[in-house]
């Protein structure tokens, strides 16, 4: 939504669509070559050494968050605030 209203308010409105178009086709350019990308590994590859990769990449990925002090989720700390207060804070409007 944010990347939709920037490119919204900073395009001139004769080239509304043309920013709407670019927009489409530099997010699902990427997104298409990936699946097939995929589709070209499953066909190539055993899909249990795809998912072992996977699993690898994922826990290596894990253990650089940890080792640089990522414990928890951006934004968490605003959650729990949110959620200690009394309902009668939670109510009011800001």
């Amino acid at each position: 939504m944010a990347l939709a209203t920037t490119r919204q308010r900073m395009t001139p409105a004769r080239l509304q669509g043309r920013a709407a178009d670019a927009t489409i086709l530099v997010l699902n350019v990427p997104q298409l070559a990936s699946i097939a990308a995929g589709a070209l590994l499953v066909a190539v590859v055993d899909n249990r050494w795809l998912m072992l990769v996977a699993g690898v990449v994922v826990a290596a990925c894990a253990l650089a968050m940890l080792r640089r002090g990522h414990t928890t989720v951006p934004g968490a700390e605003m959650q729990d605030s949110t959620a200690a207060a009394g309902p009668e804070e939670q109510q009011r409007p800001r």
